[in-house]
């Protein structure tokens, strides 16, 4: 027994030693590199380029005005994104968002808010790839002494690999 279980770890150490860990290599030009030699080949394997992401949909979870400071008074809107594909799983995907924040108001006949005036514009937010369970959290800063009265309307958009991904919330309530 103990020479099979030998034998076992003479094989694993050999393994790793070898650099056989599955792992691609790249040289600086692109050319995978053999892990065994360490000379380029030439070629790049055409599923070793890397794949763009689908994105299908955007979610928004738990839009709310929240307070990051000792005052009572919110200081932004707090948003967590979740971009999904066509099977609704999520994708961890790098983008660039805008947002738009608005007072509302309620109409009486559709029952549904509107947007009224706008309020704050936040452009240019960097997306990276850091996301928890819940999606991305994401925080959008009021300007100095604005102090909101009552909900808000925002307008989300996120844009990746080119295409634009929006979504509204009409009801964005201060629960600080």
């Amino acid at each position: 027994m103990r020479i099979s279980l030998a034998a076992i770890g003479l094989v694993v150490a050999l393994i790793v030693l070898s650099g056989c860990t599955g792992k691609t290599t790249y040289s600086d030009s692109g050319d995978v590199v053999d892990n065994t030699t360490g000379s380029a080949s030439g070629e790049v394997k055409a599923e070793s380029k890397p794949v763009m992401k689908e994105v299908t949909t955007l979610d928004v979870w738990l839009a709310k005005m929240d307070n990051w400071d000792a005052d009572p008074e919110a200081d932004g809107i707090e948003i967590q994104i979740q971009p999904r594909d066509s099977n609704d799983k999520p994708q961890y995907v790098a983008g660039v968002a805008n947002a738009r924040a608005y007072t509302r108001t309620l109409n009486t006949s559709t029952f549904k808010y509107e947007k009224n005036v706008l309020i704050k514009e936040w452009t240019n937010i960097q997306i990276d790839t850091d996301y928890d369970l819940l999606g991305k959290k994401i925080r959008l800063e009021f300007d100095e002494g604005y102090v909101p009265e009552g909900g808000l309307y925002l307008e989300f958009n996120f844009i990746y690999n080119g295409k634009t991904y929006s979504v509204v919330e009409e009801s964005v309530l201060d629960l600080s």
